[in-house]
Formats: C-alpha cells, sequence, structure tokens
C-alpha cells in the first residue's frame, strides 16, 4: 500500500509548535467571539513538494553491493493532482546520506498516485520510505497563513473557516511552508474563504464569530 503523504520532518516539526498551543475549545458563548480572518489565497502555477513514497520490501535475494533498480509509489494528497507525466525525471532524497539526491523516472501517474523507478542505487532501500520532491498542480491547493493550523483534538490537521457566521471545522493536508511562513495545503478550504488566523483555541465548530477586517498577516 502507498504510504500516506506527509509534509517535510521541518514541516512537522514547525507545525507541532503550533499544535501544541492549542487546547480543547472552551464551551460556545452566547456572544459572538471575535476573530481575526484572512481570505484563503489561490496558488498560481506548479509548485514542489516533498511527498513519501514507499519501496516494497524485496521479493528476491540481491547482494548489497550490487546496483538495483528500485520502484516506489507515492500517494498524493486528497484533492492534489500531480503536474507530470511518463518518462519525466523528479528528485528523491536518499535515506543514508544526508541531503543526497538522486533522480528518479515516472513509469504511471494514475489517480491519487504517482509510481516511480530509482535505478542503479548501491544502498539496499528495500521497504524504506523516501522523500521525492514532486510537482503538484496548482488546483485543489491554498495558501493559509501558519497561524492558522490547530489540533485540538490531537487528529490531524485542521483549520476554522467562516461560513454563513459560523466557524467550520476543516480538514486539510499540510504540504509546505512558503519564504513568508504561509502554509500549502491540500483539500477543504477553497480560494478566498475566509480562514480564522487568531482566536480560533477558542472555538468549537459551529460557533458564532464576528470576523474582524479581511486582513494579511504580519
Amino acid at each position: 500500500m502507498p504510504a500516506r503523504s506527509n509534509a517535510s520532518f521541518g514541516l512537522c516539526a514547525a507545525l507541532c509548535a503550533t499544535l501544541a498551543s492549542c487546547r480543547p475549545a472552551a464551551p460556545a458563548a452566547a456572544a459572538p467571539y471575535p476573530v481575526a480572518v484572512q481570505p484563503a489565497q489561490a496558488v498560481s502555477g506548479a509548485v514542489i513538494v516533498p511527498l513519501e513514497g514507499r519501496i516494497p520490501d524485496a521479493t528476491g535475494p540481491g547482494a548489497a553491493s550490487q546496483r538495483r533498480d528500485y520502484r516506489l509509489s507515492v500517494a498524493l494528497p486528497a484533492g492534489a493532482r500531480a503536474s507530470v507525466h511518463r518518462g519525466q525525471a523528479v528528485w528523491v532524497r536518499l535515506p543514508v546520506v544526508r541531503h543526497a539526491r538522486a533522480q528518479a523516472r515516472v513509469e504511471a501517474v494514475a489517480p491519487g498516485r504517482v509510481d516511480l523507478l530509482l535505478p542503479g542505487q548501491v544502498q539496499a532501500l528495500d521497504g524504506r520510505v523516501l522523500q521525492v520532491e514532486l510537482p503538484l498542480e496548482p488546483a485543489g491547493l491554498v495558501r493559509l497563513p501558519f497561524e492558522a493550523a490547530c489540533s485540538p483534538r490531537g487528529l490531524g490537521v485542521e483549520v476554522y473557516v467562516v461560513r454563513q457566521g459560523r466557524a467550520e471545522a476543516v480538514s486539510v493536508e499540510p504540504l509546505a511552508l512558503d519564504d513568508g511562513m504561509g502554509l500549502l495545503v491540500a483539500g477543504g478550504v477553497s480560494p478566498g474563504e475566509a480562514v480564522i488566523w487568531q482566536g480560533q483555541d477558542r472555538l468549537l465548530a459551529g460557533d458564532r464569530v464576528q470576523a474582524l477586517a479581511l486582513e494579511a498577516r504580519p
């Protein structure tokens, strides 16, 4: 089975710091909660994100010193589409030497999955999970303020979106951070929707909210 895609280690570490500050929401109050919101931003052009690809366990004998070809599959986040074609080369980070990369070739592109061939490897990679730098199409991706991400129940990453005057919790999959500390996510949020990036730690899904004027994070 392909591994579920995740953000890179650096992104996970940064998210953990924010998610640790999230606490269970207080009981809903009668008055609307004041919150700061910002519109989710559309992504223009294909973006390269780190996703995990799993190599199956070995099915036969082989010497570790021999060069071997490996096949691995990358599971795409829900709603995301790969911007690759058969025969295209993509970079794969190798697990033994830090920052070492090798090129893999796209063998097949299917809904929700990309299959790759990683040729001529000396180190044994059977059963390993490797990080693949895979270009994704902008459709299905949005950019949010990093502070909007939260995990009040410790199960996945959520953001709160203001819909019809109420806070609605939406599950998203974090993919990468950009240079401006914006969070690139897949699924759940459409460009232009008002995302809460301050005040969400007090909310329960369905609470009435008073959205402050749309503003950019400092």
